[in-house]
């Protein structure tokens, strides 16, 4: 009983370093984790649910954080990008509205001079 619990908590620390380091032939996490699901009757037949669950909780868990940091950078992406753009529109309206301040018309269409 000490080896399972051994190997369950090695199982879930190396699905957290590296969520996509898995070696069966299920192929990506989600795709183990499905096999898993999909064999819960035999798990249950075995006395490993646990082992199931610790396995499914530790996948989920890095997928989790990597859809987080994903998230992050996304925010944090267009966060810079409304900056720059309120940045630039504030600078543009401060150069027409000093412009037509000082009586200046800087267009050189004709039509533009009664606006």
């Amino acid at each position: 009983m000490v080896a399972r619990g051994t190997a369950l908590s090695t199982s879930r620390a190396n699905a957290a370093e590296a969520p996509h380091s898995n070696t069966s032939a299920a192929g990506p996490p989600e795709g183990r984790q499905l096999e898993l699901l999909a064999h819960t009757t035999e798990l249950r037949a075995l006395g490993a649910v646990e082992y199931g669950a610790d396995e499914i909780a530790a996948i989920s868990d890095s997928e989790h954080a990597i859809a987080m940091r994903a998230i992050r950078v996304a925010l944090e992406s267009s966060l810079v990008t409304e900056f720059l753009s309120g940045v630039s529109i504030g600078l543009v309206a401060m150069v027409v509205g000093f412009a037509l301040l000082a009586g200046e018309s800087r267009s050189s269409t004709p039509s533009s001079r009664y606006w």
